[in-house]
Parts: C-alpha cells; sequence; structure tokens
C-alpha cells in the first residue's frame, strides 16, 4: 500500500533519499523524500515525500503526523484499508483517504470535520 505525494521518478537523483524501518514483524515503513516538479504552467519545484506501508495484516494500517501528545489527540492520519469487493466479497480492494483524530476514538475523514483530502495520489 503506498500513498504518494508525487511520483518518484520526478526527483532528480541528486535530491532523492529513500529510508526504511522495520516497525514490528509484518509491518515496514518506507518513504522517499526529494524534490518534485508539478504539473502546472508554472512548473513549480515543491518538497515531496512518498510514502510506503508493507503489512501482513489484512484488514487496515495507518500513518499518522504531529499529534498534539504521545498518541492520536489532533493528529493528520492516512489509513489504508482492504474493501471485501467482487462476487461473494472475495476480491480485496484498497482504499486510501485522509483522516482526523481529536482523540483515541476512531478517526474520521477530513472531509466530514470540515478539513479537506490532501492526499494528491496513492497507489
Amino acid at each position: 500500500i503506498a500513498s504518494r505525494i508525487a511520483s518518484p521518478q520526478a526527483f532528480p537523483s541528486t535530491y532523492r533519499s529513500t529510508n526504511t524501518h522495520q516497525l514490528a514483524p509484518g509491518l515496514v515503513l518506507s518513504w522517499d523524500m526529494g524534490l518534485g516538479r508539478s504539473t502546472n504552467r508554472r512548473r513549480s519545484t515543491f518538497a515531496a515525500v512518498t510514502f510506503r506501508i508493507t503489512s501482513t495484516n489484512r484488514t487496515w494500517v495507518g500513518i499518522g503526523f504531529n499529534p498534539s501528545d504521545n498518541g492520536m489527540t489532533n493528529t493528520d492520519m492516512i489509513i489504508a484499508q482492504l474493501i471485501p469487493t467482487g462476487i461473494h466479497n472475495t476480491v480485496p480492494t484498497v482504499q486510501v483517504d485522509d483522516y482526523w483524530s481529536t482523540s483515541e476514538s476512531k478517526p474520521l475523514p477530513d472531509v466530514e470535520i470540515g478539513g479537506k483530502r490532501d492526499i494528491i495520489s496513492r497507489g
């Protein structure tokens, strides 16, 4: 499962940095950092990060950013879920979305609480 802020191919190799960390058995977080180029008319350059979470968990995985405590309070999150689809719900489809958590309870999609969905790309 990966969530891309920009395509890694858009980064000039001299500005790229790749990191991998095993968080737990069956759970690996990788990320690429670098400069990307926008596709708008101005062709501006911006800092970009590509995250990849590899998991043996068959339900969901998530990553949170900048909590106001050591848990989930006021945390911006990206959560990926396997949603069963197809005949007899046997074909898993990955759903990636942008969430916000105000406490240790179930986070809500950003758009449901007045925010915006600012994941640029996913795949």
